[in-house]
């Protein structure tokens, strides 16, 4: 399907084509990208060259959009139902002092818009109107396409804004091309400013990469180019082995992104003080690496004694950093899934057994219950009063 078919069968592209504009609207970026290497389409940037209000009433109008969201970056972000499109007036852009976030100014033209990018391959415009389909290329953007190369647009690529590094990263090994001997250079230059990027560039950085089909491999590079070690020195480390398992046991899930941290370090006092973390996320780090061992060949119901209060991701990062066999940790998350014990904390009590000892009780019942005993109310108080009986949890 070529791009001019592309755009009649979707929506939200046909729909802007349809617009009467006295000036070009493009899309650009990453969505003209995926279209020319065959791939879904998932952003939509929208670019103008001169700004029509009758437009963004049509677009309001069309799809019922309820509010646009403008930001101080001549931009302007729409949701439609689970799809969000971002609007631009075409812009240049300068940086006050390298690795700070760019001040932008208005222009009016898509070949100085595209020229500010980062990487050729999202340097390319496609017309949506008038003239529907065209393609605009000053970059060269299609030929590196063509050829599987990820090329910066210019030298000092990566000293205006070094998170470019983590985004070479994530497009090389997202599309499995090649760095342009250009690109390969500009490492260097982000190694000498990263430490000026905020946590929360960092951080965003990172999250992308998480949910990545090929992100074990992204954070790999991350590692041996020590990208995170020239952000902040704590980030010493990098054990590969354990990329590989939490790679394989954690689900693709932005949320998880934090546990691949334990990949380049274990410092959480260090970790808890930059900024990259949230408190709970930094919990969940501290309840992992406070475990102590636990043998591999176990039992699925008996983990439980560990991990009673850890979400399941929590379970299958630690797992992952314990050596537990996969396989162990699903039939554990599974059997506790709908584990209830059938008596509450009031009832147990009143038979004696002392508040300290209480959640105790309550995993014991409850690996009882994943092993497929104490099926009704009267059978768990049977085992209760013979737990109380042998006098372990008088005060």
């Amino acid at each position: 399907m070529n791009i001019r078919e592309y755009i009649k069968t979707n929506r939200i592209l046909y729909t802007i084509s349809q617009f009467n504009s006295h000036s070009n609207i493009y899309l650009v970026g990453g969505g003209v990208r995926d279209l020319l290497l065959h791939r879904s389409v998932l952003d939509i940037d929208i670019v103008f060259e001169t700004l029509d209000y009758k437009f963004l009433d049509y677009l309001t109008d069309v799809f019922k959009v309820e509010s646009i969201i403008k930001s101080p970056f001549l931009t302007w972000k729409i949701s439609i139902g689970d799809i969000e499109i971002d609007l631009a007036h075409t812009r240049g852009e300068y940086y006050r002092e390298p690795g700070a976030l760019p001040e932008t100014y208005p222009v009016h033209s898509i070949y100085q818009d595209l020229k500010r990018r980062d990487f050729t391959i999202n340097s390319i415009a496609c017309i949506l109107t008038p003239n529907t389909g065209d393609i605009v290329d000053p970059m060269d953007g299609y030929h590196d396409l063509k050829e599987g190369i990820l090329r910066v647009l210019k030298a000092g690529s990566f000293l205006e804004d070094p998170t470019r590094a983590f985004r070479a990263i994530r497009y090389k090994n997202r599309f499995g091309f090649i760095y342009h001997p250009l690109t390969e250079e500009e490492f260097e230059h982000a190694k000498k400013l990263m430490s000026r990027i905020s946590a929360s560039r960092v951080r965003n950085e990172l999250e992308r990469i998480s949910v990545e089909e090929n992100r074990k491999e992204m954070f790999r590079e991350i590692g041996l180019k020590k990208l995170l070690f020239h952000w902040r020195d704590f980030f010493n480390t990098f054990r590969e082995d354990m990329l590989v398992s939490l790679h394989e046991y954690l689900d693709f899930e932005k949320d998880t992104w934090f546990y691949f941290l334990l990949v380049y370090t274990r410092d959480i006092e260090a970790l808890g003080g930059c900024g990259l973390l949230e408190r709970k996320e930094r919990r969940s780090l501290e309840r992992i690496l406070a475990l102590d061992r636990i043998e591999k060949e176990i039992m699925p119901e008996e983990l439980h004694r560990w991990f009673r209060k850890f979400s399941d991701d929590e379970v299958l990062a630690a797992g992952a950093l314990q050596g537990l066999k996969k396989e162990i940790l699903r039939k554990y998350l599974l059997r506790r899934k709908d584990v209830r014990v059938l008596h509450d904390a009031e009832e147990i009590k009143e038979m004696g057994i002392p508040a300290s000892r209480l959640n105790e009780i309550l995993t014991i019942l409850e690996i009882e219950k994943m092993k497929g005993k104490l099926r009704s109310k009267r059978e768990e108080e049977q085992f209760l009063r013979v737990l109380k009986s042998r006098h372990t949890f008088l005060p």
